[in-house]
């Protein structure tokens, strides 16, 4: 964009509207629904049943809970939700989902 500046594209919305707007969406403090608290409850359950290892331990903890519950509270905001709703839920767990990392690695072994 630095380079090309004749090929820039033109934003939407200048740097001042963006700041209004984040200003605002900021002091939003969206409610969980009842429904909303159901589904993120299945969803980390669903979480930490896939991640259970040979071990009995997990590394999905609360923490996951935790973000997934800041996630969707974020996507509210964006839509100056007042009430966290099913669909923000969903839309955290899907990137939560495609943000965890799968830690599995084949055994070595090292008497080679």
């Amino acid at each position: 964009m630095h380079r090309l500046k004749e090929n820039a594209i033109v934003p939407k919305y200048d740097m001042k509207t963006l700041k209004l707007y984040i200003g605002f969406v900021r002091k939003i403090k969206p409610q969980l629904t009842e429904e909303s608290a159901k589904l993120l409850r299945t969803f980390y359950i669903e979480i930490r049943s896939k991640d259970k290892n040979n071990s009995n331990s997990y590394r999905v903890t609360v923490r996951q809970l935790e973000s997934m519950i800041r996630l969707s509270e974020a996507y509210a905001r964006l839509e100056v939700c007042f009430k966290i709703e099913p669909r923000h839920v969903r839309e955290a767990y899907r990137l939560l989902s495609c943000s965890i990392l799968k830690l599995e690695k084949p055994n070595i072994d090292l008497n080679e």
